[in-house]
């Protein structure tokens, strides 16, 4: 996005613009507060309350994950606009500070892998793979080793780089080994 002219309103357009199409993504992930641009947020709540709506239509971000059910709505656009191709899920996982008892990572997955197989077994998307982020906690660009996603621990502070299977990596092997996802995390009427 580029002002018309090098006025301050043409470059605050710019801006807000910019913000509106990358920073969007982007801020969220890169920025120190790990939200939405300001201007971003100001403008969609105004327009909210505007519209008379009592919250702003923008989501927060907080400590629970992005919906679960997005994971199947994902996958009936693609399925939907692109001929039900066949799709590999790469890189779905939960990122946390640390520790053995990961118990938000594995609640994580039941709930997007439910939604992976409705996608699958009830709207017939030809999803063909899955590969969980992570096996092991890794470098996350630019938080580093600050946040760890992976299903083994990894102790940075040995040579050898110990590894130590979290709770996560126990629930996987169940699910990949019974090729099943408890009955509680389907939700009646799907």
């Amino acid at each position: 996005m580029y002002p018309k002219t090098d006025s301050d309103d043409d470059v605050y357009a710019a801006t807000v613009a910019m913000q509106f199409n990358l920073g969007w993504y982007a801020h969220p992930i890169f920025s120190t507060d790990g939200d939405y641009p300001a201007v971003m947020k100001e403008r969609v709540a105004a327009s909210s309350t505007a519209q008379g709506l009592t919250s702003s239509r923008l989501p927060e971000f907080g400590d629970t994950w992005y919906c679960p059910w997005g994971m199947r709505k994902i996958l009936n656009w693609i399925s939907k606009e692109y001929n039900n191709v066949s799709i590999i899920i790469t890189e779905n996982g939960w990122a946390d500070k640390g520790g053995l008892q990961d118990d938000f990572r594995t609640t994580y997955f039941y709930n997007y892998l439910a939604e992976m197989l409705k996608a699958i077994n009830i709207d017939k998307n030809s999803v063909i793979g899955y590969t969980v982020w992570s096996i092991i906690d890794n470098w996350e660009w630019t938080l580093g080793y600050t946040v760890k996603l992976g299903l083994y621990q990894v102790d940075f502070s040995d040579f050898n780089r110990g590894r130590t299977a979290k709770n996560s990596a126990s629930t996987m092997s169940s699910i990949i080994k019974g090729w099943s996802i408890p009955e509680e995390y389907f939700t009646a009427g799907d």
